[in-house]
């Protein structure tokens, strides 16, 4: 239950989509995609489409603690279970590495495909493979 991100410059001639899992924002896709763009950070949306929300993604210490060596902002973005474990926040992820890129205009779809599965597919919860797409396109 990923996190699409799409990004395009304000003409709309440059675009890159991006698979958000934990692992990849972990491993900077953010970063290395705007490095193969030629716009200005600052001319630049961002768009953050339906994944697994907070309520639902339960990760273990691993996880935090990749992203806390990365930044203490990212302390935020994970709230502690009794369990020993946290719940992670995507959204909040890819929005805290978009800003410290320089990228501000970041719109949101806040949609939890595991909690929505009549319009969503969610392998974490059905365990199903399955597909969907998110689609962007230069006109």
């Amino acid at each position: 239950d990923c996190l699409p991100i799409l990004l395009t410059d304000h003409k709309g001639t440059q675009i890159a989509a991006i698979h958000g899992g934990w692992r990849s924002l972990g491993a900077n896709i953010i970063t290395n995609t705007l490095a193969k763009m030629k716009t200005p950070v600052a001319d630049i949306y961002a768009w953050l489409g339906p994944c697994i929300l907070k309520n639902n993604f339960e990760v273990g210490s691993e996880v935090k603690t990749k992203f806390v060596q990365k930044g203490d902002c990212f302390n935020s973005a994970f709230t502690a279970k009794t369990n020993g474990k946290y719940l992670a926040d995507l959204h909040k992820i890819a929005t805290l590495q978009l800003e410290s890129l320089g990228i501000n205009q970041i719109s949101i779809l806040p949609e939890c495909t595991y909690s929505n599965t009549n319009k969503y597919y969610s392998y974490r919860k059905n365990a199903i493979t399955g597909r969907m797409a998110t689609l962007i396109c230069i006109l």
